[in-house]
């Protein structure tokens, strides 16, 4: 069984680009966030969904398996996307500093 302790998480987005077919992008989304398409694909492969409510369909089986089971997610930690933006450079230069070592 894997070990949840301490694992990092973060959010990522969907765009839908101007120019683009809009409407077919839209009807793709709204498939892909269902949370019942969302469980489907977390039974057959242990990746979470990336919606909390999709969690309530994803089997008893497969749930412990998954980082955001309720009981793996309790000491999960958060990026920090600011601080990021603001540090970057600085640890890019450290982490070179590092390699080169």
């Amino acid at each position: 069984m894997p070990i949840w302790d301490g694992q990092v998480y973060l959010y990522d987005t969907w765009i839908v680009p101007k120019g683009g077919q809009k409407d077919a992008a839209f009807r793709f989304l709204k498939y892909v966030m269902d949370p019942k398409v969302l469980a489907r694909f977390s039974s057959v492969f242990p990746y979470p969904p990336t919606r909390r409510s999709a969690l309530q369909y994803v089997s008893k089986e497969m749930l412990p398996h998954l980082p955001t089971a309720p009981a793996n997610f309790k000491r999960a930690l958060n990026t920090n996307e600011e601080w990021w933006a603001d540090h970057i450079q600085e640890v890019n230069a450290r982490f070179q500093n590092w390699l080169a070592k």
